[in-house]
């Protein structure tokens, strides 16, 4: 559903908006960093956050990227998350690799990290 005209948006490392819905019903948003291999977009995230409860009790979401040349140039992309356990770190380590970031360094050592796959129902491609 993301059109390719936006994949570029998504190829380079750069940071997104990931947006859940907290217990209140209001948008809980979060800077992240993401993913986004053979057309699919996943996030890592840990296990002791907000977002995390927020999508397991509720697992709609919003991600939210800008061009940064073009901040008319925008993809929006809302759906669904399913989550996967990061047991072994390798989904967090490869995410942080590709933006020379060290995730393991604020992780602590009772860190549970998750994949969020998102599924999209509706894609906005803006510019």
């Amino acid at each position: 559903m993301i059109p390719p005209s936006h994949h570029d948006l998504l190829a380079a490392p750069q940071l997104a908006v990931l947006s859940t819905i907290d217990a209140a019903g209001f948008p809980q948003s979060t800077a992240v960093f993401f993913d986004f291999t053979d057309g699919v977009l996943r996030v890592s995230i840990t296990a002791d956050r907000s977002k995390y409860k927020n999508l397991v009790e509720r697992p709609r979401l919003s991600f939210f990227v800008v061009d940064p040349k073009n901040p008319y140039r925008t993809l929006e992309v809302r759906g669904t998350a399913t989550l996967q356990d990061d047991a072994d770190f390798s989904f967090r380590n490869r995410v942080s690799a590709q933006y020379h970031f060290d995730s393991a360094k604020i992780d602590g050592p009772a860190t549970r990290r998750v994949i969020v796959t998102i599924h999209p129902t509706k894609v906005h491609a803006r510019g």
